[in-house]
């Protein structure tokens, strides 16, 4: 005979509760599963945009001809929607802003750009065939290659002063043409359009600041001694014959003017044109990536320190007697030097030197063909300004 088992009434609300706290534990696990694949899309998505824009960077860095100034909008695999990104390219003084934007607008990177080398003759000292020889006297050390007249260097004495350098290595010397490499049109256009900038408002705010990301250029006009202001980003200071002093913050922006004199103790990031002269004082610090270009004269004073480039591009040919560069025992020059002209090197040059004339200007005289206390290193880490060569791009700084 069967027995009926009875089931107690509060089984089914303990069951009820039971089911649920299963059913809930169950769609618990399933959300933080789906929780985790969306986090794990997320981040794949971010890295793959992230790496798209390291990738387009890479790709201009090392083909940068087949991007036009301008914007330019490129797939960097075919068949692959997620990978177009715009490449924006514009010059910024004689550097490049490029600015990247992913096929997510949210993800974008600004920076500035530079040659991984001045010319197709790399890193070295230029001084074109003029069928005479430079004369290295005193502490002169040349440790890069250098491409030279036909006579070479020898080695001479500056009065009781006799050469007491490291002498250079026959391998390291080579011929150089009869005519100093030459700026590409592109760059002298660029310092055109730099020079016909018009000022919309005068420079009055003490701190100023525009950034670097699709934004226009804020052009304002300035005179005489600036002092006490702050000025970061895409700005353009235009004026007449300026100064500025160590109460100046500068980062970035840059100076078109007809003379600037840089005051002791200034340090800050900038490019100057000028249409005549830049003095630098002494214990003045230019950051990298900063510049001078000058159309006449550029001096330098003992421990003045320029990180970037200094060019002096005359329109017309000077006399011997009238120098265009000027530098000291106790200056200090890390990346580029161009002159199309007389110069007068001494102190140190890391990086690379392309001059028209050395001349050393002695008080009882000029000394055409002769470096006297001078030493120029190699320096492969600078990023070179876009002048003389259109090759491979090296990335200067990132800019927000």
């Amino acid at each position: 005979m069967n027995q009926v088992k009875h089931i107690r009434a509060g089984a089914l609300s303990t069951t009820l509760v039971v089911s649920t706290l299963m059913l809930l534990g169950v769609l618990a696990v399933i959300s933080l599963w789906n929780m985790d694949m969306l986090i794990f899309s997320r981040t794949q998505y971010i890295k793959s945009q992230r790496a798209n824009i390291e990738s387009a960077y890479l790709l201009y860095s090392t083909y940068p001809e087949i991007f036009v100034y301008g914007k330019n909008e490129y797939a960097l695999f075919e068949g692959a929607p997620s990978s177009e990104v715009i490449v924006e390219r514009e010059w910024w003084g004689l550097y490049e802003l490029v600015l990247v934007t992913g096929r997510d607008a949210a993800f974008h990177q600004t920076r500035l750009i530079g040659l991984r080398e001045p010319s197709k003759d790399g890193a070295c000292f230029y001084h074109p065939e003029n069928y005479m020889s430079v004369t290295l006297s005193g502490n002169t050390n040349m440790l890069t290659k250098a491409y030279l007249p036909v006579n070479g260097f020898i080695y001479g004495q500056m009065s009781s002063e006799f050469f007491s350098g490291q002498e250079a290595e026959p391998l390291q010397m080579r011929h150089a043409e009869t005519r100093l490499p030459q700026p590409m049109a592109e760059a002298l256009a660029a310092i055109d359009s730099i020079y016909s900038l018009t000022p919309v408002h005068r420079l009055s705010s003490e701190n100023f600041s525009v950034p670097f990301y699709r934004n226009e250029s804020a052009v304002l006009f300035a005179s005489g001694n600036i002092r006490n202001c702050e000025l970061l980003g895409k700005i353009v200071i235009m004026g007449d014959h300026l100064s500025i002093d160590s109460t100046c913050r500068f980062n970035d922006i840059i100076m078109v003017c007809t003379t600037l004199t840089i005051e002791e103790g200034f340090e800050g990031t900038i490019q100057v044109f000028a249409s005549d002269s830049v003095i630098i004082r002494s214990d003045v610090r230019l950051l990298y990536p900063s510049g001078i270009y000058s159309q006449n004269m550029v001096r330098l004073s003992d421990n003045s320190e320029i990180n970037g480039y200094i060019i002096v591009n005359p329109p017309e040919e000077a006399e011997i007697t009238k120098p265009h560069y000027l530098s000291t025992r106790k200056s200090l020059v890390r990346g580029f030097v161009y002159v199309n002209g007389n110069a007068h090197l001494q102190g140190i040059v890391s990086g690379s030197v392309f001059v028209k004339d050395a001349v050393y200007y002695a008080p009882q005289g000029y000394y055409r063909g002769m470096l006297h206390d001078f030493t120029l290193l190699e320096n492969s880490e600078a990023a070179y300004p876009v002048w003389l060569d259109n090759g491979k791009r090296r990335e200067v700084k990132w800019l927000s």
